[in-house]
């Protein structure tokens, strides 16, 4: 069974300024709403943390993408204190993109010496 969901009638339109009745009226929905019904609960059994199995393999966090959102982070922050309007907010959107920079920076070296000694195992092997 459907319902039908109305303005209020406070809200409807009659007796009033045509140009206010125009833009009233383009508000006015008449909205089909299907009734909900329950679905089955499912019965889930009770987790404690000691019963947790430990997962078999994470899937590797991509350093490279991490950087990439580090530097238009910092892009981001030299924009804002370019456009910042005191000279406290320049210098504290300045702080941060310096630091969101470093973080990159680091997160791009972490990931080169990643690559480099998974080489190097590869051909020692």
């Amino acid at each position: 069974m459907a319902r039908i969901l109305r303005l209020p009638c406070h809200l409807q339109t009659k007796g009033r300024d045509p140009a206010q009745n125009a833009m009233e009226e383009s508000l006015h929905f008449d909205i089909h709403v299907q009734q909900r019904t329950r679905s089955a609960q499912r019965v889930r059994a009770p987790h404690r943390a000691d019963e947790r199995p430990e997962l078999l393999a994470a899937e590797p966090i991509n350093v490279y993408h991490w950087a990439a959102v580090a530097f238009v982070t910092a892009l981001m922050c030299v924009v804002m204190a370019w456009a910042a309007g005191t000279p406290a907010l320049s210098h504290a959107a300045g702080l941060t993109s310096f630091v969101f920079a470093a973080f990159g920076s680091a997160l791009v070296l972490g990931g080169m010496l990643r690559t480099r000694h998974m080489r190097r195992e590869a051909s020692a092997s």
